[in-house]
């Protein structure tokens, strides 16, 4: 698969994604707004599906401007990581990761009572990112123009890294937030009152949808593939359809 043939899909792909993804974010305003009655809406997750909605836009001109540029007008600058248009799409898709992992801790922190203890690790784990994060950028604004592009030895390491600590954080804060509903569940179900188990399946669901994603980027990219660049496309949309899917539904 060529770089060129890559892009081009992933920008396809990504566009249908988005598609569907602002679809979601509607009915995700009403939810959040309207649904809930007399209630108080919660402002820290209609605030964040709006960062998420307006990272994720601007994420995906950024990629058309791309694929522009490398087509039409300097395609002799596709692989400089150090151009500025590649450089913020990357910058706004570690922010986009970062915005939906807190959120997510944010749900087991709601989840367990508000025991901080619980989230400790998985907040290490977020910060240890954020770092690796910040060694990306700063490698990728130091590049030269290579062949090897976002596999280049000085970039890999901090990928594999992010990708890494992302996938183990995903699967660490899903398994907390599933194991807590199974306790409450338990003793509700035996004091007879109603179920948890469709909760708890859509909050898997949703899990597995992203922690497969990522784990298939990740392999794609260990594997030097230019796959990859699909994949880079699709998690950013692939991560709001997951988080709205699951505030819609519960």
């Amino acid at each position: 698969l060529s770089v060129s043939t890559a892009a081009l899909v992933g920008l396809f792909t990504s566009s249908i994604l988005y598609g569907i993804y602002l679809v979601l974010f509607v009915g995700c305003l009403y939810v959040l707004l309207k649904k809930w009655g007399m209630a108080p809406p919660n402002h820290i997750l209609v605030s964040a599906s709006i960062a998420m909605f307006v990272i994720n836009t601007t994420i995906v001109a950024l990629s058309f401007s791309r694929v522009q540029d490398a087509f039409l007008l300097d395609p002799s600058n596709a692989l400089n990581l150090a151009e500025w248009k590649e450089l913020t799409r990357t910058m706004l898709t570690c922010v986009y990761m970062i915005l939906a992992d807190s959120l997510l801790i944010y749900r087991c922190w709601i989840v367990w009572k508000r025991q901080l203890w619980v989230i400790a690790a998985p907040i290490t784990l977020l910060i240890a990112c954020s770092g690796m994060i910040i060694m990306l950028l700063r490698a990728m604004a130091l590049s030269t123009e290579s062949a090897e592009g976002i596999f280049a030895p000085s970039i890999a390491p901090w990928i594999t890294a992010v990708l890494v600590l992302t996938l183990v954080q995903n699967l660490l804060v899903t398994c907390l937030i599933v194991y807590r509903i199974l306790k409450v569940n338990s003793s509700v179900s035996g004091s007879g009152g109603r179920t948890l188990r469709p909760i708890i399946a859509m909050i898997l669901e949703s899990g597995a949808l992203y922690v497969v994603t990522l784990f298939i980027w990740l392999m794609t990219y260990v594997a030097h593939s230019f796959s990859e660049y699909i994949l880079v496309d699709c998690i950013n949309p692939a991560i709001g359809i997951t988080y709205f899917l699951l505030i819609i539904r519960v």
